[in-house]
């Protein structure tokens, strides 16, 4: 990445522009709480990182090992060591023994595979299957079932983050800028780095307050962050045209929700207005598809 390029991206990122999206992450404002709050403890993440060089693999692995995933830890999520293509290594955590809290292995987490764009858009059975060889090489892995989803994060970004860590290659990269922003660059540098880790972590998602996943999220019997997306998903493929939009693995296997949408019941249209819910036509009809969802996978009553 050429140094305007990045430069850029700094500065788009100081002014909003996220670097991570996808699923809620562990930061996640839903409602009034964090994604996390409610989870039994930190999540998991796992970065995938088919198609990037060896060369890159190798920087981003160092700079998450040495450097992100103390951070990481204390933003609510547990790093894995990445990987990059199927094997039959085990993968072991890479977030240091003393950072986790007592008997998380133990425990059931929601986990978050961090992958490339272009990955992303290589297809979702390729994905899946990859993700099902996670399982098998991961001891750690909660038991079934798992709620799984996807973050989609800026490779590039990512991988010039870990180089500019190395002092000589933050000198380099800098004499390559004009010297009028020099000092600009060390000042925003270490805000580069806080949003990145932020963004990785959900922590500056925005979601709309009459979101599907919102009002799933606000009800008094919230259902899992990981759980609710995945129901907004479906209910966002169940509409005519089916939005593809699917980062989502809470459902094992991951065989998507395809039925055409159903107009809400009686019993729910009651059930929204005893809570003082006001919502359009469509937005009830693709909350109730959400709720249908939920109950179907465990979480829940339609009605409720």
């Amino acid at each position: 990445m050429d140094a305007t390029r990045l430069w850029t991206k700094m500065v788009a990122l100081g002014a909003g522009a996220l670097s991570v999206k996808g699923a809620p992450g562990p930061g996640t404002l839903l409602g009034h709480k964090r994604a996390h709050q409610g989870s039994g403890g930190p999540w998991l993440g796992i970065f995938h990182l088919e198609g990037l060089s060896v060369a890159d693999r190798e920087e981003l692995t160092s700079w998450l090992r040495s450097h992100a995933a103390p951070l990481l830890a204390v933003r609510n999520l547990i790093l894995a060591e990445p990987v990059s293509r199927t094997s039959d290594v085990a993968i072991e955590l890479m977030t240091p023994h003393d950072l986790r809290p007592p008997g998380w292995e133990e425990s059931k987490h929601p986990v978050l595979v961090f992958v490339t764009g272009d990955a992303h858009e290589s297809g979702r059975e390729a994905r899946r299957a990859a993700y099902l060889d996670l399982r098998r090489r991961a001891p750690f892995l909660p038991e079934e079932p798992a709620l799984w989803a996807e973050r989609v994060f800026d490779a590039e970004l990512a991988v010039q983050l870990a180089r500019l860590s190395d002092p000589e290659k933050r000198e380099a990269f800098k004499k390559t800028l004009d010297k009028s922003l020099h000092r600009a660059f060390d000042r925003q540098l270490p805000l580069f780095e806080t949003h990145f880790l932020d963004d990785i972590a959900g922590v500056r998602d925005l979601w709309d307050p009459r979101s599907t996943l919102a009002s799933l999220a606000a009800s008094p019997r919230a259902p899992p962050a990981l759980a609710a997306f995945a129901a907004e998903e479906s209910a966002l493929l169940a509409r005519p045209g089916k939005i593809q939009r699917r980062y989502s693995f809470a459902q094992e296997p991951a065989g998507g929700f395809e039925r055409p949408q159903e107009p809400a019941t009686d019993a729910f249209r009651q059930a929204l207005q005893a809570q003082g819910l006001e919502l359009l036509e469509a937005e009830v009809d693709e909350l109730f598809c959400a709720v249908s969802y939920l109950a179907q996978n465990g979480f829940g009553d339609s009605d409720d």
